[in-house]
């Protein structure tokens, strides 16, 4: 009975959350903003559950989001727009802290001569031998998860953001170049201002995911540090807080 919790467990934290939402749904959005003006109609058997082919094309669009998931995630690494510690980490002095396991060893100190990327894969490396709870252990999972999902979704969103404001600005200009702008109704008005309003909420949404990318980060790592039990007074938390 404990193994199949430990699989449920497993199942539900690192399959569903991680990959559902840290991964499929940015990259869902992704790839319909992505090939919104070349698929605008599926075929009534694709909507449909029904049939093999719409188990099909589930199917391919799942996978395709979920790998466009990952050129997504690569891109917000590659750009620094995703972080996996702290920025203030860069600011203050934690290469000279000691860090123990629950019974008191003292089992990593940082090295002053690597870089900033190395001495946090260490401190990640030194958390994986520390003894924890098991609780402990599902704290920082949820913390990665609301992570990389925040994280991916914010950018799928500023990628989808980019693309469609750059398409109007195409249409419209193209529009007025050729002289082919349309009289402006109340109706056409009202639906204007209804997407401009839509648009506004979707830049709120990607400003605040990215505001909860950041608090996870440096929540994540303040966790895995106060797992740990530095030796030394934890200074630095509350800049590290403030700085994000």
């Amino acid at each position: 009975m404990a193994e199949g919790d430990s699989m449920f467990e497993a199942l539900y934290n690192r399959l569903i959350l991680r990959d559902l939402f840290g991964k499929m749904v940015p990259g869902a959005i992704a790839l319909a903003t992505l090939l919104h003006p070349y698929v605008t109609d599926l075929p009534i058997q694709a909507a449909s559950l029904d049939s093999w082919l719409g188990f099909l094309v589930v199917g391919l669009i799942a996978g395709a989001s979920w790998l466009t998931g990952f050129a997504v995630q690569a891109f917000g690494e590659h750009s620094g727009l995703l972080r996996y510690f702290p920025k203030a980490l860069d600011k203050v002095r934690w290469r000279k802290v000691k860090f123990a396991d629950l019974d008191g060893n003292e089992i990593a100190v940082a090295d002053a001569s690597t870089t900033v990327e190395q001495r946090y894969q260490e401190f990640i490396d030194d958390y994986g031998r520390a003894a924890k709870q098991p609780a402990q252990v599902q704290q920082v999972e949820r913390f990665v998860v609301i992570k990389e999902a925040c994280g991916n979704g914010y950018l799928a969103l500023s990628l989808g953001i980019s693309l469609l404001t750059v398409r109007w600005l195409v249409d419209g200009g193209l529009a007025l170049y050729s002289g082919e702008l349309p009289p402006i109704n109340a109706e056409d008005a009202a639906v204007f201002v209804k997407k401009l309003v839509t648009f506004a909420v979707v830049i709120a949404i990607t400003v605040y995911l990215r505001k909860m990318h950041l608090i996870h980060v440096t929540r994540e790592f303040i966790h895995r540090r106060q797992v740990m039990r530095p030796q030394a007074p934890q200074e630095g938390a509350e800049q590290i807080a403030g700085n994000n």
